[in-house]
């Protein structure tokens, strides 16, 4: 059994192709969420979705600043700049975490994906 106690509950919500989560997902996040890993860009449409969580979460009686948000940075396409933009404008709606994600890329497996990871890292940090 897992040493940390509560165990956190996170969850991941939306896809490519449904960017915006359904609406009860929503409400579950802001009711039971310890964190969650959204599939939104990060614009104001991500901004207005992550005020509607936060909405939920007050409604449910607990406070939202304490409800963890996940970004996630697509690392294929993009130079170093275009990784540290997307990260800036994941904090600024409140991001507390990032993933970066090298799939998609043609990296060669896995020291590609390693590579690109650390070039991340170092850009990021």
């Amino acid at each position: 059994m897992p040493i940390q106690r509560p165990i956190p509950v996170w969850f991941g919500v939306g896809s490519r192709d449904h960017v915006v989560p359904p609406e009860t997902a929503l409400r579950r996040i802001g009711k039971l969420a310890d964190g969650w890993s959204p599939n939104i860009t990060p614009d104001a449409q991500g901004r207005a979705l992550v005020d509607r969580v936060h909405a939920y979460a007050r409604e449910a009686g607990r406070d939202p600043g304490r409800l963890l948000l996940e970004g996630r940075i697509r690392l294929a396409g993009q130079n170093p700049d275009g990784w540290a933009k997307q990260v800036d404008a994941w904090k600024s709606i409140g991001a507390t975490f990032v993933i970066a994600e090298p799939r998609g890329a043609g990296l060669k497996f896995p020291s590609g994906h390693l590579e690109v990871l650390r070039r991340f890292k170092d850009t990021t940090h």
